[in-house]
């Protein structure tokens, strides 16, 4: 058509056309930096060498690739913004570090690769120098913070940051996710927490995250750190809208525990993901509150409650021995459920008894013991072997169904189920039993098992020990069996349920 500009074109078309555009520059653009490095030694003088630093921060090479769409038009500029400002992640300053002496303007890198006598500075900057200047930036110039979608916080830990991070949040009018501190879950007001919802706004958020680490003692012990408002309990404080929440990591200053999710259920009636990772101070009742007020809208279920070293899966907590809730039947009440991991006190065959469930993709169980035998101080090897018996024959059946579904669907995925049960790994559409039996072999005079096979699944699942370069003898601790031979051993006494 005569006289067609680019701005004409419906908007996805030059959206996708500037995105093709920005990663052909950041292609082309500067993707690492320099540093100096001096040995100390005790005697002379030695001389300053440069190296490759490191590379450039995502979103830095992102700001870089839009410079020029920036500058074309209005149209051009607010997409490189969307484009530029959609993921922020903001971290704390390290500690000081001597600085190449290299312009600001990361296109003339390639003239600083040609110094032979590099020089530079010791230079220390305030650690909370790039949260100060977000905060700033934000406020001054709202419509740059109206573009940010996700903002992620690292390392500000400290009372005297927990203000600035509820300014630079409430500045982004479109935000829909945020990963903070878990700390501000402690010293934020119900103010600070209803401003961060937005439970209320057109665009409230979507996804909140809580990361928990280790601080250091020093910072335990500021009485300015030790506050604890108890935001979620307020009526005002509302999580109506939120449809994510994670909860990751481990610390032990004030940790997020089930009173704070049991008051977060309060609320939170539309969640569809729940993720609760690498800390142990989170039991099953907090994981319960949170499905109950959110069963008919969740996708999603994600509880491991693991220690600090990531791998070794803490105990799940027990409900009370009164209680009338049974997990397994409150799992298959989903309607909506799709992905499932979870560590649980007890598991049944109740849990797979529902083949109307949505389930798909892999599902891991991590439990304990089986729930017929909860609470029962005498139990005899044939009630274990039938309960067990009955759980993987639920869980094959369940598989199979999907499998079917699969095959009828193209929506539909297939799910393969495993359950870490008595240091074990049980895979019930193979039939198979990943395990160290070793002691088994010995109580049994080598009548279990019959053969050695070589399992390849480790203590931690199918992904062996995470970080560590196997030796021949712990690869032959792992074996495998069929499962009907474990069953067999069990109801003989050379396996057990025990813990």
């Amino acid at each position: 058509m005569p006289g067609l500009m680019i701005n004409d074109l419906p908007y996805e078309i030059l959206s996708n056309i500037l995105a093709e555009a920005a990663k052909l520059n950041a292609v082309e653009g500067v993707t690492w930096t320099f540093g100096l490095t001096e040995p100390e030694l005790p005697h002379g003088k030695i001389p300053i060498h440069k190296y490759v630093r490191g590379p450039v921060q995502n979103e830095i090479i992102k700001w870089d690739s839009v410079t020029d769409i920036r500058q074309t038009c209005s149209v051009w500029r607010n997409w490189a913004l969307s484009h530029a400002l959609e993921q922020i992640h903001l971290n704390k300053w390290r500690t000081s570090e001597r600085w190449a002496e290299v312009t600001r303007d990361r296109s003339a890198y390639n003239i600083y690769e040609l110094i032979d006598r590099p020089s530079g500075a010791y230079v220390r900057q305030p650690p909370y120098l790039s949260l100060d200047k977000t905060c700033r930036l934000f406020s001054d110039h709202r419509e740059i913070a109206r573009h940010v979608r996700r903002i992620w916080f690292n390392g500000f830990y400290v009372a005297e940051t927990d203000q600035r991070i509820f300014d630079t949040v409430n500045e982004c009018s479109n935000l829909h996710s945020v990963a903070i501190p878990w700390t501000m879950l402690r010293r934020g007001n119900a103010d600070d927490w209803a401003r961060l919802l937005r439970a209320n706004d057109k665009n409230p958020l979507q996804s909140l995250e809580l990361l928990g680490v280790e601080i250091p003692q020093d910072q335990k012990k500021r009485s300015e750190n030790q506050v604890d408002k108890r935001a979620p309990r307020h009526h005002r404080v509302d999580f109506s809208q939120l449809k994510r929440l994670k909860v990751f990591g481990n610390t032990t200053f004030m940790p997020v525990c089930d009173d704070d999710l049991q008051a977060i259920a309060r609320t939170a009636t539309g969640l569809e993901e729940i993720h609760i990772s690498c800390l142990s101070t989170i039991s099953i009742k907090g994981l319960i509150a949170l499905i109950q007020s959110s069963r008919n809208t969740l996708r999603v279920i994600e509880h491991a409650p693991r220690s600090s070293d990531g791998f070794i899966h803490c105990h799940p907590g027990e409900l009370e021995p009164d209680s009338s809730i049974h997990l397994c039947e409150l799992l298959t009440s989903c309607p909506n459920l799709r992905d499932l991991s979870l560590s649980m006190p007890t598991v049944c065959a109740e849990l797979f008894s529902n083949h109307r469930v949505k389930w798909s993709g892999e599902l891991q169980v991590r439990a304990l013991s089986l729930c017929t035998l909860q609470h029962k101080r005498n139990v005899n090897r044939r009630d274990q072997v039938n309960s067990l018996s009955k759980l993987l024959s639920a869980a094959r059946d369940l598989s199979r169904g999907t499998a079917y579904r699969h095959c009828a669907s193209d929506y539909q995925q297939s799910l393969s189920i495993e359950f870490f049960m008595s240091h074990s790994i049980f895979t019930p559409l193979s039939g198979t039993v990943h395990g160290d039996f070793s002691l088994a072999r010995i109580s049994s005079n080598n009548l279990f098992p019959r053969e050695q096979h070589f399992s390849f699944k480790g203590p931690y699942g199918s992904s062996g020990v995470y970080g560590k370069q196997l030796t021949d003898e712990e690869i032959e601790l792992w074996e495998v069996v069929g499962e009907q031979e474990y069953l067999v051993a069990m109801d003989s006494g050379w396996v057990s349920m025990d813990i």
